[in-house]
């Protein structure tokens, strides 16, 4: 039973007695005695109502307009039977203390995922190396030439290939425990992921592509959850995710580079929540959009103004 409805039950009680007692205590305390006494239990009946009405508007204008429980309220109290004083305790009520440790472990979950990203971004680095040193093609050329790479390692007919390769097979793991950690992924989302990995076989054009969509996948699960938990204005967090971003420009500027098409690009991004305005203008890419537009700058931005990118 809630504290409040005992005194209510209190006071009720004690209403009782005085009624069933009233015929055999009135001549005892004489009628201008009992008559002072049913007054004053009326009066701290009604002050002790009046409390609880009181305390229930400051705890709904506390709450904005919500029930008892959510805020600040009552969280005890005692009572004096004989004088009907009422002393009462303030603080968090029950359910605001939970849903203020549910935002605490929120808050630290997310906080967690950052520094599991910060620890991710050497990895991914190291693993672009590597995949960076095993030469590849575009087109179908290309994808022929990797899987000439591929298949050279077990023979190591290139041992610098072979060295490489098994480098990036330890990486793999980890990355895909990185992209888990930071992004909160089931098993089967993990897997789905590793997708996201470039393979040695892979022609040019896909090794940048899976590049740009691993990062790009991990960027929106991170946003996600540190703007649900309040945090987006964190600068540790906002450190990290200018790290991150500086990578996608990378990624996106190799693209741009092997001819990948800009609004494909854009769209490609849009499927992962990451709006093309988002990526830092470097000056690799307005270096590449000038040379594709054989110097004229305004050409060069109108292409970039086509793609969402800020110039």
């Amino acid at each position: 039973m809630d504290k409040n409805e005992v005194k209510k039950n209190i006071w009720d009680y004690i209403g009782a007695i005085g009624t069933g007692l009233q015929g055999f205590s009135a001549p005892m305390l004489g009628d201008y005695q009992w008559g002072q006494k049913q007054q004053q239990l009326e009066a701290e009946r009604q002050k002790f109502v009046q409390e609880q009405a009181n305390q229930a508007a400051i705890n709904r204008f506390l709450d904005g307009g919500m029930g008892i429980g959510q805020g600040v309220g009552i969280t005890g109290g005692t009572i004096d039977l004989k004088t009907g004083e009422t002393k009462l305790s303030m603080g968090l009520t029950p359910g605001a203390k939970s849903k203020q440790e549910v935002k605490t472990q929120v808050a630290k979950d997310a906080m967690g995922r950052v520094q599991k990203l910060q620890e991710l971004i050497p990895v991914l680095d190291q693993f672009q190396g590597y995949m960076k040193a095993i030469p590849t093609g575009t087109g179908i050329e290309g994808r022929f030439q990797g899987l000439s790479m591929a298949a050279s390692s077990p023979l190591q007919t290139n041992p610098f290939v072979a060295t490489a390769m098994t480098q990036l097979d330890a990486l793999r793991p980890q990355i895909a425990r990185g992209f888990g950690d930071v992004g909160n992924l089931s098993k089967p989302e993990q897997e789905n992921a590793k997708k996201f990995i470039p393979q040695v076989a892979d022609n040019a054009e896909t090794r940048s592509l899976k590049g740009l969509g691993g990062l790009t996948f991990i960027r929106n699960k991170i946003t996600n959850a540190m703007d649900k938990s309040g945090l987006a204005d964190d600068p540790d967090y906002l450190g990290v995710l200018n790290e991150l971003d500086k990578r996608i420009s990378s990624q996106f500027a190799d693209a741009l580079k092997l001819g990948i098409d800009g609004k494909q690009l854009s769209t490609f991004l849009g499927g992962a929540n990451v709006k093309s305005s988002d990526i830092p203008m470097t000056k690799e890419i307005a270096t590449i959009l000038l040379q594709q537009s054989n110097g004229d700058k305004e050409k060069a931005r109108k292409i970039a103004k086509d793609m969402g990118l800020k110039f």
